[in-house]
């Protein structure tokens, strides 16, 4: 059993892998210092009473002023910061509306998702950019489809 001294309080987060045409969007920390400059996947904390679906658009259009579609749960993984469990789930998500104005993060990106090595993401976030770019995760993202469609061990890179 364990001592109640141990127990973390369990955070929700949600992360929105969006996506517009063939491109994902990440975004750039501007804070908490040890996470600053870092890349992520944009979403935030659920508050109480809502749903992980509903935190995610409101966090998006609060951070990003972009209107998304949430669509189905990717995934999630756990970590551990400033002592508490983040238990962060990935949804996937389109941008429906809006233009992207920065209001938390210090930079916005649209890339392919071929790109994805060459940003340092957060730690959260890292695990994450490996199982997309696994295939799968996306399973109806144009990468996917064309990843799918040429030779994997060419080691060619679409441009």
């Amino acid at each position: 059993m364990r001592h109640k001294d141990h127990i973390r309080p369990v955070v929700k987060v949600a992360a929105a892998i969006i996506t517009r045409g063939s491109k994902i969007l990440i975004t750039r920390r501007r804070h908490p210092p040890e996470l600053a400059g870092l890349w992520e996947f944009p979403g935030g904390k659920a508050m109480p009473g809502e749903s992980l679906e509903q935190c995610l658009a409101r966090e998006i259009m609060e951070e990003l002023c972009l209107v998304i579609d949430v669509g189905r749960h990717l995934g999630s993984t756990t970590t551990i910061s400033g002592g508490k469990t983040l238990e962060i789930n990935f949804f996937e998500a389109a941008a429906a509306s809006g233009e992207i104005v920065l209001h938390d993060h210090s930079d916005a990106r649209w890339i392919e998702p071929e790109q994805l090595p060459e940003f340092a993401f957060a730690p959260a976030d890292r695990s994450f950019v490996g199982r997309i770019l696994q295939g799968g995760i996306i399973p109806d993202h144009p990468f996917r489809a064309s990843k799918e469609s040429r030779n994997t061990t060419s080691g060619r890179r679409r441009r």
